[in-house]
């Protein structure tokens, strides 16, 4: 992360918060002041706020932690740690002289989007005398109820920043009476009468270039015809600009954007307190908004959706929790709502939580992918959770690695890109250890990466995938086999006939083998479009599976007319029931034939592309198949009396006995 700059109504500073630089100049817009300067060039008020309005630990041992954008705002303003206690942390700027002691925080909440300090100003070295402020920060939305005098460009100048997919955060402050002394040491002010006629001080403006892999990420993505939904925090216009250069919403449809009306609004009548605002990105116009409203109704949403880009907010879904549509429930909104959006923006923890239930509900397999505590709930209501580190400085150590290859600085990714990039991590990992703390979303999500890319989503689908087809695969090849074993059981118990023990030996480690090495399929490395089947019973798998025991239904027939029209049965040669095994011409066939169809279940029913490596890649499987139907053939020519004589064969009768064998055998394939 660098400090950029600063932007105007008031001293802002700006700060670049993942991987690269963005090189874009910030374009003037005529309602909006979006002039830079440097961060040193801030007056002592900004870099104070920056400094002590934070939620981090101090320590001697590992320096200052917590929230990534937190620590870098302190980092560049200039200020320095002094000594920490239970109770004040004192901070103090080197160069300028400002020494801050804070006394009490009223913590960040979600629900609030805000949080507050109460602290104890120096102003410079030449001065004993400390000066109380309070210190706020938060959304502009919100922070902008608070200020006693907004000014007159202040949400044209914040969504202007937000429409071109940056991080805006809101600073005021106030000076507290001296009287408020007592009352701030004892902690008994209230947090309403502290965030109160408030001053607005700047903009907090970070700039958030995309990662390097996460263009090809999404991408991959987008080829298996998987949905993507953005579910976050920030701001409306901040999801939509990211979410259009990832592609989740198409640049070409306009966006609308699902807000509450506030109450003082004269148009807002109880049905209507939720409406779709037009909101234009991607031009000139970035940010500005359309008068017009569309106000909500659930049965035209999905109609909607076909036509625009639905982002709904966190206010939005809280509106329609407090208010009944018609004779539709909250659960039945949210099932009619939630398919159709691709953004969900300004959204708490409970609300993340809640879409995914709804998606859920509404028949749809979901896979939520975070990093952070605000994410536990929604990972734990998906089907499938995969939960990623978020490590500032794990990312600049792999960047300085790789920021030799010109590609990823063009944040052009492929495949190869984001496997040399996933080595990178795991040897600085290796490097130190402790460089990767895992975090509470680890704890509620069954899948968790070391690392930062969310590229894990992609080799969860990859081995999900593989997984899904080798289960329904094997089922296929257990259910033909046990369909096979016995009716071929059947007919020879009918005929007072069974098989030895050296070729049900035989035929069992031949087929825990291949069983095996069918396991043993790697999935491809690219993602396809096409779906395996979601479950075992299916119209496909069970057609399939009817379709193939029909076929091997056909050829037993076949080979025991063979048998009956060469075996010739005397009294004295009659088999008898369970009696001690003896080869003849039936089980000897018999025996081949079962052999040959399992060998056939098992090429016919293995999937391969476009989910896992062919069976001609599986090397340790297209071996085995090739070795057993040499053994076959070998048997079925009688040319290797050896072989024969060890599996319990009888010899066969005739030359056209041979023939008429290996043609129902080849048929059967």
């Amino acid at each position: 992360m660098n400090l950029r700059g600063v932007v105007d109504p008031q001293p802002v500073a700006v700060v670049d918060e993942l991987m690269d630089t963005l090189a874009d100049d910030v374009e003037d817009v005529s309602s909006a002041n979006t002039a830079l300067e440097a961060p040193e060039e801030c007056n002592n008020g900004i870099l104070t706020i920056m400094a002590s309005c934070q939620s981090l630990i101090y320590s001697s041992d590992t320096g200052v932690l917590g929230d990534p954008l937190e620590v870098e705002s302190f980092k560049n303003s200039g200020f320095e740690v002094n000594s920490t206690t239970a109770s004040v942390t004192s901070i103090s700027h080197p160069s300028r002289g400002v020494s801050v002691r804070t006394l009490h925080k009223y913590p960040f909440s979600s629900s609030l989007k805000r949080m507050s300090v109460v602290v104890d100003v120096k102003s410079s070295r030449k001065t004993s005398t400390f000066t109380r402020f309070v210190y706020t920060k938060g959304a502009p939305e919100v922070v902008q109820s608070f200020l006693s005098e907004v000014p007159n460009n202040f949400e044209a100048t914040y969504l202007h920043h937000m429409s071109k997919g940056r991080r805006v955060i809101a600073l005021a402050y106030k000076v507290l009476p001296d009287d408020s002394t007592s009352s701030v040491s004892g902690h008994t002010l209230s947090r309403a009468s502290v965030e109160c006629d408030l001053k607005f001080a700047g903009f907090l403006v970070f700039d958030s270039a995309l990662k390097s892999d996460t263009k090809g990420v999404m991408k991959d993505l987008r080829g298996t015809g998987v949905s993507i939904i953005m579910i976050t925090g920030d701001s409306a216009y901040t999801a939509a600009d990211v979410s259009r250069k990832l592609f989740i919403i198409p640049k070409e449809k306009p966006l609308l954007i699902l807000e509450a009306i506030p109450v003082f609004d004269g148009a807002c009548e109880k049905q209507h307190c939720v409406a779709w605002k037009r909101v234009h990105l991607g031009n000139k116009e970035d940010g500005k908004e359309n008068s017009e409203r569309i106000y909500f109704d659930p049965v035209n949403v999905a109609a909607l959706s076909q036509e625009h880009s639905l982002c709904v907010t966190g206010s939005a879904l809280q509106a329609l929790e407090s208010f009944r549509y018609q004779e539709f429930s909250y659960a039945a909104l949210m099932k009619l709502l939630c398919p159709c959006v691709k953004v969900f923006a300004r959204v708490s923890p409970d609300q993340k939580e809640k879409v995914l239930v709804a998606l859920n509900d509404s028949g749809l397999c979901t896979l939520m992918c975070g990093d952070g505590t605000n994410d536990v709930g929604a990972l734990k209501a998906a089907h499938v959770g995969v939960s990623v580190i978020n490590d500032p400085e794990l990312e600049k150590r792999v960047e300085k690695v790789s920021s030799s290859d010109a590609k990823k600085k063009k944040q052009k990714s492929s495949s190869r890109d984001r496997a040399a990039r996933a080595l990178a991590e795991i040897e600085q990992q290796q490097t130190d250890p402790t460089i990767v703390q895992l975090g509470d979303a680890s704890i509620a999500s069954p899948f968790t990466a070391r690392r930062t890319s969310i590229d894990s989503v992609l080799t969860v689908l990859r081995q999900g995938r593989c997984s899904q087809v080798t289960t329904i695969q094997v089922y296929k090849i257990l259910a033909l086999n046990c369909l096979v074993s016995a009716y071929m059981m059947s007919s020879l118990y009918l005929r007072g006939l069974k098989q030895g023990d050296m070729q049900m030996t035989a035929s069992g480690l031949a087929t825990a083998g291949l069983f095996f090495f069918i396991s043993r399929a790697k999935p491809l490395p690219k993602l396809s479009y096409q779906k395996p089947p979601c479950s075992v019973f299916t119209v496909s798998v069970m057609g399939s599976i009817v379709g193939q025991f029909l076929t091997h239904f056909l050829s037993l027939l076949a080979v025991l007319y063979l048998c009956d029209s060469y075996d010739i049965h005397t009294d004295a040669s009659k088999p008898i029931p369970d009696s001690r095994f003896q080869p003849n011409l039936f089980n000897s066939s018999i025996y081949i034939l079962s052999t040959t169809i399992m060998i056939n279940n098992f090429i016919v029913n293995y999937r391969g592309n476009p989910f896992t490596e062919s069976i001609w890649d599986n090397t340790y499987l297209c071996r085995s198949l090739q070795f057993i139907y040499a053994v076959i053939a070998l048997l079925v020519s009688d040319i290797f009396e050896p072989l024969s004589d060890y599996l319990q064969l009888v010899h066969f009768p005739s030359i056209e006995f041979q023939y008429m064998l290996g043609l129902i055998l080849v048929s059967n394939l």
